[in-house]
């Protein structure tokens, strides 16, 4: 039996659903884009630019995408922007119409399966004569429960009203295989329940949920019903095995709140009523709720939840009502994929969004509840109180309606959004960082460093805020750069290089896709700032290494061949600039200085122009100025025995004895038959209180050359200053 079973009845149904859910959701339609998943979900999505190709299409069918198969979802989003594109429509506007119109639809459905389940397991009155009035009852509040906003003006939520969509298509397709045992409803229930899966995989319990109401209605069907439950929970089973192999071929992996599968089981019992809280009494509902971990099986929140699951499994096996049961099990099966008894790469358990499907026992329970106390009123006289108690069903109704509208205008923007958000839990660093990064894109710099600064100090360890504080001090850079304020320029990005270097050498045991994202784009910005000081050497490396972490990382491949050529580039011209120093070093010491220091702005990190001016300072005398350049060539990367040398040697002028001692050893590690590095170390050694090590290392050089000028005559000096000390008393040593 199918009920309401007139045509007008049902027309009059759904108009009536139709028509409060669009006054609740009519102001979601102004809604922008936020910076919460949309952009890399719908208006930057590579796969929905146009034009379109086969192989986007064949993307879009058959491979995940960010770690998501939801082939369904960026389908919808496919046709909006052709339907959009055919008719200049905006959009995002479009994009929230469809949104809305799904969730209107879903409410309708919502009302049907209302009244359908009062047909096949209702009793009494209830069944002969409440089902219309239930059945608009629960669509409505369905329909304004501000609990769904999420769902509903988010749209990067598409896939939640998607997912219920074919999910209540395929319950309606269930149930007319089992009771009127329609040619093809059964067929008809798998396919929307394979688009419902192919939406979102919060759906996976359909089996069950469908198994309970064919117990329900006594096994109505036979094995028709048996294979098509068998056939959906192998569907339900292969998408979970895929789900997660995705995620383990992306690079996430699964995490465990609290470090442990039991401490994570604990947290979802612990989340258990949440849900019914947020849905009896949906006050300060927010997009991010803070995750607090059971502390164990002693913690107060696990026993509370504990206690309501286990009164809501007595209320199935103990109470006879089969509405009441059915109402129940709809919303402790649709809460497993939700609570995540197996855990998923983002362990969020509490999202409003996650409770659209858990929701349908919240329309319908007050619904029946005010029909039988209607009922049994109106049965007794009391047609007055019976009046009151529909009026106060209708005023809760729009109650629930104004609270969706005001809801709906939290999801305006991005700021407006995380301004909500951060008024609830101020201390939020997802909040902070995403506010931070609206003020960063709308160009309000400071603000944005503010923000990310707050964020950082909130939690040490999450590296998107030193990402972003890189990113802030980057741009303020560019603008004072643009300004011609060069000094503040400067400060700015070499603040920008030490939050990206943050970010890039923080200690992580996480190796999560997104970790590995955030490094390589941090790595990405220490080569940019590299880029701009001219230092291409290390802008290539850490390219390189963004590209190691990231290696889809296009911008970093672009600066990786960038750097490259600009490294070749920048030795050619300092090279020239070094050659015509030399060649006029001579005669005006000034000009090859000044071309020396050009060769050095053009290359950074090119050793040659530091030697050629420490050369320079040190055939004038400047030993000091001459040590200063050396350690910048080391720095640069020049490392030869010779060079090692010459620096030795100028350190031993400047007398710098230890630092010459360091440079002229490294040179004989290199080249240990350098017999002029010796006499100079022995020379430094001696001044460094060591005459005897002096002596042994001058006579080694003496015993392989004895011609050996140099080293016999400091051999003779350090012999004689040692005779004439040992022969002094103490005293007059001192």
């Amino acid at each position: 039996m199918s009920v309401p079973a007139s045509r007008n009845v049902r027309i009059a149904i759904a108009a009536v659903v139709v028509a409060a859910g669009a006054l609740a959701y009519a102001n979601a339609l102004s809604n922008g884009a936020t910076n919460f998943d949309d952009l890399w979900q719908v208006t930057s999505n590579p796969l929905l630019q146009p034009p379109l190709t086969l192989h986007k299409f064949v993307r879009i069918l058959f491979f995940p995408y960010h770690g998501e198969y939801q082939p369904v979802k960026l389908l919808s989003y496919l046709a909006d922007r052709f339907v959009c594109g055919a008719f200049g429509a905006n959009l995002i506007f479009g994009m929230h119409l469809t949104n809305v119109v799904f969730h209107l639809a879903n409410s309708v459905l919502v009302a049907f399966i209302a009244a359908a389940v009062i047909g096949d397991i209702g009793g009494g009155e209830l069944r002969t004569s409440g089902a219309p009035l239930v059945a608009v009852l629960a669509g409505v509040y369905f329909a304004v429960h501000p609990i769904h906003v999420e769902s509903v003006a988010w749209l990067s939520s598409r896939k939640d009203v998607l997912a219920f969509f074919f999910m209540a298509l395929a319950f309606h397709a269930f149930r007319r295989a089992a009771v009127i045992r329609l040619r093809f409803a059964g067929t008809a229930a798998f396919v929307f329940f394979l688009l419902a899966l192919g939406s979102k995989a919060t759906v996976l319990s359909f089996p069950l949920i469908a198994l309970a109401y064919w117990a329900l209605l006594s096994w109505r069907g036979g094995g028709r019903i048996l294979l098509l439950l068998v056939a959906c929970a192998a569907a339900s089973v292969a998408f979970m095995v895929l789900g997660m192999s995705i995620i383990s071929s992306s690079g996430y992996a699964s995490l465990p709140i609290g470090g442990s599968r039991w401490l994570h089981f604990l947290t979802a019992v612990k989340t258990f009523p949440f849900y019914m809280q947020k849905m009896l009494f949906p006050v300060r509902l927010s997009v991010i709720y803070p995750a607090v971990p059971a502390a164990g099986t002693a913690d107060a929140g696990v026993l509370w939840g504990a206690l309501t699951l286990i009164a809501q499994l007595a209320m199935v096996f103990f109470i006879r009502v089969k509405m009441v049961r059915f109402i129940v099990l709809w919303y402790l099966l649709s809460l497993i994929p939700v609570l995540q008894f197996v855990p998923m790469p983002v362990p969020a358990f509490t999202a409003d969004r996650y409770a659209y499907i858990a929701s349908v026992p919240f329309a319908l329970a007050p619904a029946i509840i005010l029909w039988q106390v209607r009922f049994a009123l109106a049965r007794r006289g009391a047609l007055a109180a019976a009046s009151i108690l529909v009026a106060a069903g209708v005023l809760y109704a729009g109650i629930l309606g104004v609270a969706a509208w005001s809801r709906n205008r939290v999801w305006r923007s991005s700021e407006t959004l995380w301004k909500n958000v951060l008024a609830g839990h101020p201390a939020d660093t997802f909040a902070l960082v995403n506010l931070g990064q609206f003020y960063l894109e709308a160009g309000d710099y400071p603000r944005s460093i503010e923000l990310f600064n707050a964020a950082a100090a909130s939690d040490r360890g999450f590296l998107t805020a030193y990402l972003d504080l890189g990113l802030a001090y980057e741009r303020t850079g560019d603008v004072h750069r643009t300004n011609g304020r060069t000094a503040e320029a400067r400060e700015c990005c070499l603040k920008a290089r030490d939050y990206y270097l943050k970010a890039y050498l923080a200690p992580t045991a996480l190796t999560l896709r997104p970790t590995l994202d955030i490094k390589g784009c941090a790595a990405l910005g220490v080569a940019r700032i590299f880029f701009q000081e001219r230092k291409f050497l290390s802008a290539r490396s850490y390219a390189d290494e963004a590209l190691r972490f990231s290696p889809g990382l296009d911008e970093a491949k672009a600066l990786s061949v960038r750097a490259d050529a600009a490294i070749k580039q920048s030795k050619s011209v300092a090279d020239d600039l070094i050659a015509t120093g030399d060649a006029v070093a001579e005669a005006s010491p000034d000009r090859a200085v000044e071309l020396y220091r050009k060769a050095v702005d053009y290359a950074p990190e090119y050793p040659a122009p530091y030697v050629s001016l420490a050369r320079l300072y040190l055939g004038a005398g400047d030993y000091q100025k001459a040590c200063d350049y050396y350690a910048l060539a080391f720095l640069a990367g020049k490392k030869d025995a010779e060079f090692e040398y010459e620096y030795g040697v100028a350190c031993l002028r400047a007398a710098n004895y230890d630092v010459a001692a360091e440079r002229l050893s490294r040179a004989l590690a290199i080249d240990p038959s350098l017999e002029k590095a010796k006499v100079k170390l022995a020379i430094a050694r001696a001044y460094l209180g060591h005459p005897a090590q002096a002596l042994r290392i001058l006579k080694e050089v003496l015993d392989a050359n004895p011609g050996n000028q140099e080293a016999a005559q400091n051999f003779q000096a350090i012999k004689t200053l040692i005779e004439k000390l040992t022969a002094e008393p103490p005293d007059a040593r001192n």
